[in-house]
């Protein structure tokens, strides 16, 4: 598990808005967030992680999400277990 490689990709999200705007497709239009969608943009823009990598940073922050999470599941979406 690489959860500091998920960490280095979210600090990349932040400085990044096309990367930003890739993930907006890894959301359905019924707001289901896709963890290996995610996790295969990362993977394609350098980043060693997969959809557990991104479970685990999540459950890590107690419920916590930051702004990029809060973009992407703003609505009310739910979080897909993939």
């Amino acid at each position: 598990m690489s959860t500091e490689a998920v960490r280095a990709f979210r600090e990349m999200l932040d400085a990044s808005e096309p990367l930003r705007a890739a993930l907006r497709g890894a959301v359905s239009a019924e707001g289901i967030i896709d963890r290996e969608a995610i996790a295969k943009i990362g993977r394609e823009n350098g980043f060693d992680v997969t959809a557990g990598d991104i479970d685990a940073v999540l459950k890590q922050q107690d419920g916590g999400m930051s702004e990029i999470e809060l973009e992407l599941v703003a609505g009310g979406s739910s979080i897909s277990q993939g």
